[in-house]
């Protein structure tokens, strides 16, 4: 009998070390790398971490696309000395994409995203050292999302340094922050005020380091802007495409206008054909297929 108790918990000892190597395997199969396009940004430009889900393991997996605005990625934003700056929200957490929500990843495949601090720190962070740190994480969806992969991974940590804008950036700094406040806080019987500032920064200092991100802002003033809808996405779609012409890629807000600001402008003007010629050029992706969706639902109608 003694001999048998002993065989049989060698056995749930062996069934357990596989169980847990096999988790451990699986946990390893995925990882999440991240960089940033340079290492110093001057106060006010957009700041971007690209994201990389890549699958490592052996075999095919569902997983959720490393979105920050739908909750699946934490990204913590600490000063050198470890304290968070300027009390910011550190996570997104959107409403959850639709239960079949998942994207296939063969082995040695990856998913990259990428992710804008300005977004979060809506004002920018203050000249300094920063440090910032992603956490994918769809294990509180285990019991909602069954089909795709669920657990938690750590990305490397970034160091990169904001820097005071110098002399010659000076003007087009204090335009740019004055725009985008009016835009932030959605004054928006002042958004013709942040189209001036904005304009007189791009005419004023055509060379500026901030021209790219002014001229993406003036579209979204448009593109925010809730009275007569169709006047102002005809606008958006005008600047949008000024934009995309000039700097075609531009970090995020390129891919941004190309997947859903100027796809969605033209469709409320009932440019359908143009807006999926647009989106025939985007990579497969989470939102080109909301994007898709909505032209559906428009045509059907």
């Amino acid at each position: 009998m003694r001999c048998e108790a002993k065989t049989k918990n060698w056995f749930l000892l062996i069934g357990a070390f596989f169980l847990v190597a096999g988790k451990i395997v699986l946990a390893q199969s995925l990882q999440l790398d991240t960089r940033m396009t340079k290492k110093s940004y001057l106060e006010g430009e957009p700041i971007v971490v690209i994201l990389c889900l890549r699958n490592t393991g052996q075999k095919e997996l569902t997983v959720a696309e490393p979105l920050p605005l739908e909750g699946f990625v934490k990204n913590i934003i600490t000063t050198a000395d470890g304290d968070e700056p300027n009390a910011p929200r550190l996570v997104w957490d959107i409403l959850m994409p639709p239960q079949d929500y998942g994207v296939q990843l063969s082995p040695g495949q990856s998913l990259q995203q990428t992710w804008v601090i300005n977004e979060s720190y809506c004002f920018g962070l203050k000249p300094g050292s920063y440090r910032v740190l992603s956490i994918y994480d769809t294990s509180k969806h285990e019991n909602t999302y069954p089909r795709v992969w669920h657990g938690k991974i750590y990305s490397n940590k970034l160091v990169f340094e904001v820097k005071v804008p110098p002399l010659e950036e000076k003007d087009s700094y204090i335009f740019l922050v004055s725009a985008r406040k009016i835009i932030l806080e959605q004054q928006r019987d002042r958004y013709f005020e942040a189209r001036n500032l904005l304009s007189d920064l791009i005419k004023k200092d055509p060379d500026s380091i901030y021209v790219p991100y002014a001229t993406y802002l003036i579209g979204e003033t448009y593109f925010i802007k809730q009275a007569d809808k169709k006047q102002y996405f005809a606008e958006a779609s005008q600047n949008f495409e000024d934009f995309l012409n000039r700097f075609p890629e531009y970090p995020y807000y390129s891919e941004l206008v190309r997947t859903t600001k100027l796809p969605f402008s033209l469709l409320q003007t009932g440019q359908i054909t143009k807006a999926q010629e647009i989106l025939k050029k985007v990579p497969n992706g989470y939102h080109k297929q909301r994007m898709i969706e909505q032209i559906q639902k428009k045509t059907i109608r």
